[in-house]
Parts: C-alpha cells; structure tokens; sequence
C-alpha cells in the first residue's frame, strides 16, 4: 500500500510504501529525508556532555568540575544531535504551537539509543518537569514525551518551583545554579541508576540542577543524563 503523508515540518509530500502492520510504529517517518537530513547528529566532542569542540572537555563541563557545588557530581551527558538551525525551529513548533508530534521524527532514534546504551533493569527516568502553568499553556512535557513508550521505570520526583525561562537568561545567569527543583518526598527515591533527561542541553545548569537536588536528598548511585539536543 502506498500512501501520500506530508512532511509534518515542511508539509512536502513524503510518497512511502507503507504496511498497516507499521502504520503507527517507530519505523514510520514523520518528516521527509529533506528535513532530516539538515540535522546534525552527533560524533565526537567533549567526551562530558558532547558539545561540538576540539577539546577534550569544555570550558563548561570544567565550569561544573571546579564548581564547589557540583565538582563531588560524575554527571555524564549524552545528546544525540546538534541544536543547529532546524533544530530550534523544531523546538519553537514544539514548544510555542504545541506541535509535539514533531517529536515523533526522532522516536526511532531515541528507542535505539537506549537500547544500545542502557538496560530497563539498571536504570531509571526522571524527565526534567515543567511548571503547572507551563504544562497548561503547551498541553505536554516534552521530555516526558520523548520517553513515554520506552519500556523503562519512570519517576516524576521534581517539582519545579521556578518559573524563568532558561531561554531568557544569558549564560552567565544559566550557570549561577539557582535552585530550579524540588523534589516530592512522598516518592521513594528509585534505588536504580538514574538517566535525567530533557530536550535540550545548553550550559547544564537544569541537569547539574536536578543531580544535586538527587544527592542532596540522600541518593548516591550513578546519575547520568540524555538530552535529545546539545547546544
């Protein structure tokens, strides 16, 4: 059977064979080889969080080494594409016209990259959350999103007690590691490794946030991070 779809980023036609067995699976492209070829996937970079750089680690990353309130936190990120020009129109749909099946283009991706990397039995997610306010206004998480069909634990501990947006800040505000989280005691900490993830890593200082919040309330296993985007 073929079917015509449209591209749901740049609505050109997209002309697939397509069996009903993979209409709905995570084979099933959303956006067309045009678009996702524009995307970046990452290979190489700083070997703590993978920004684009011909060092081995960041000035960033040596930042949250050297920082006395995250240089005791091993924080490992991993991103799997640059947040280059297309990526911030995707997240500016995703985020301002709540077009969360956006996100759909990467499904595949995701799913494989934690098969590769991560065992269900070892490990735990916690998205990072948004505002009441936040998820009102957008109608979805987008990190939750990006994880709900992985066959994983999932917890949602934080509570974010802040409402500045990251987006506003410049960089220098991003790494004064305000308090952004909370976390809800009436969940049991997970006594699995945790993997946090978000959509978009830019400084670090949301994930360096919710791994000292962990810490600071009594966990100490290994705390990880993924992020579908490195800035």
């Amino acid at each position: 059977m073929t079917m015509q779809l449209n591209c749901l980023f740049c609505n050109k036609h997209m002309n697939q064979r397509i069996r009903w067995v993979n209409l709905f699976s995570i084979k099933q492209d959303v956006i067309c080889v045009n678009c996702k070829s524009k995307l970046e996937r990452i290979n190489g970079g700083c070997i703590r969080c993978n920004k684009k750089t011909d060092q081995d680690i960041c000035p960033d990353c040596k930042y949250w080494i050297h920082h006395p309130k995250t240089r005791d936190i091993p924080l490992q990120n991993k991103s799997l594409y640059h947040y280059n020009d297309l990526a911030k129109l995707i997240m500016e749909r995703v985020k301002f016209k709540g077009d969360c099946k956006l996100l759909d283009a990467f499904k595949r991706d995701v799913n494989e990259f934690f098969e590769m990397n991560f065992s269900p039995l070892n490990y735990v997610i916690i998205p990072t959350p948004i505002t009441e306010e936040r998820l009102y206004e957008r109608g979805f998480n987008q990190a939750a999103y990006l994880i709900r069909d992985l066959p994983y634990e999932q917890q949602n501990i934080f509570i974010k007690i802040s409402n500045e947006k990251q987006s506003k800040k410049d960089k220098w505000e991003r790494l004064t590691l305000k308090k952004q989280f909370s976390i809800d005691n009436t969940i049991k900490l997970s006594d699995k490794k945790v993997i946090l993830v978000d959509d978009l890593y830019t400084t670090g200082s949301t994930i360096h946030n919710m791994a000292r919040e962990l810490m600071s309330n009594g966990y100490q296993k290994e705390i990880c991070s993924f992020t579908l985007f490195r800035g």
